[in-house]
Order: C-alpha cells, then structure tokens, then sequence
C-alpha cells in the first residue's frame, strides 16, 4: 500500500495512537477469540492496555508463572464499527477486493499474537514493530488453542528442526523476509 494513502502509518506512532484512539475499549486476552476457546477476555481502555502490558513490560517469565502461557494482547474484531476515527485511518482496506473480509485490530508485546490457525485471503498491515508468520504448506496447516507463547517455545522448535514450514516476516520500516527460518 502506498504511504501516502495509509494515514495510520503516520499517524500512529506510540503517543499518537494513544492520543487519538486511546479512550477507546479494546478486548484483551492471550488469544483471538478467547472465549470460543473457554478463555478470558477482559475489556479495557487501549492506553490502560499499553501502560499495563507494553510500558509495563510484562516478561515471558512473568506470563508462564501467570498460566495460561500466552502474552496479553489486543485482539479485537468489533472496535472497527464502533469507533469512526479509528475506522477512517483503515481506508485502504475499502480498496482490498477479498471474497469475504474480517477486520480485525491487534496490539501487543513481543511474543503475543494468534496462534497457529488457517483461513482464506488475508490482509496484515504493521504500522509500528515487527511480525513473524509461519507458513505451511496447504497440506500440512493445522489449527491450534495454544497460544502464540506456549506454542513458540515448545512446539517450534520442533519444526524448525524438521523444516517443514517457511517463514515470512515484516516491520515497519518496509522491510520484509521469507524463508526458512534460522
């Protein structure tokens, strides 16, 4: 997508973001729709969010201790209808032509996010930091309620040493990789 025509990549730096939109309530949990899965969600204002959990820095350690084994983040596939101002920065995604589209909006540390799943076209875009996906082949995808945490430290680790999937990652900055990982 042209810079230019996505305003959030300039308009969301960490205390833009948080002046805009930070009122806003957001759902909190270590997974994507957590309470299909029998899990947690706790709903929050993004900027008590960030405090906590970005600027708080909760640690790996700290959120095995905790259970569950997943980093808190922001999954939240409603905030998008209600919150107009936050809408009008996604205006790219009108432009998107995919069969079916889910808008969705995540915010989180390192090592939060969705767990291994699968689905049809997707569209990710990274404002600020980096991201890591997994890739499988068609044959091999599988779908998973570990989450991202748990699932990196004890079942990656195990892939990577079969090479059994790619990976592609991105930041911000514009730069991206694919392969297999290291």
């Amino acid at each position: 997508i042209d810079r230019a025509k996505w305003s959030a990549l300039d308009r969301w730096t960490h205390a833009e973001l948080l002046a805009r939109h930070g009122d806003s309530e957001v759902s909190v949990s270590a997974l994507p729709y957590a309470t299909a899965y029998g899990r947690k969600t706790t709903q929050m204002r993004l900027r008590d969010y960030v405090a906590r959990h970005i600027e708080g820095g909760e640690s790996v350690l700290a959120a095995q201790r905790r259970g569950g084994g997943g980093m808190q983040y922001v999954f939240d596939s409603q905030i998008l209808h209600r919150d107009a101002a936050l809408r009008a920065d996604f205006s790219p995604l009108d432009a998107l032509n995919f069969s079916s589209r889910l808008e969705q909006f995540y915010v989180g540390p390192a090592w939060s996010g969705a767990h291994p799943h699968f689905h049809g076209d997707a569209w990710n875009g990274l404002v600020f930091g980096s991201k890591l996906w997994v890739l499988f082949p068609p044959q091999e995808a599988f779908f998973t309620a570990k989450p991202a945490l748990t699932w990196f430290l004890k079942e990656y680790p195990k892939l990577k040493a079969a090479q059994s999937m790619a990976s592609a990652s991105g930041s911000a900055s514009g730069s991206s990789s694919s392969g297999v990982p290291p």
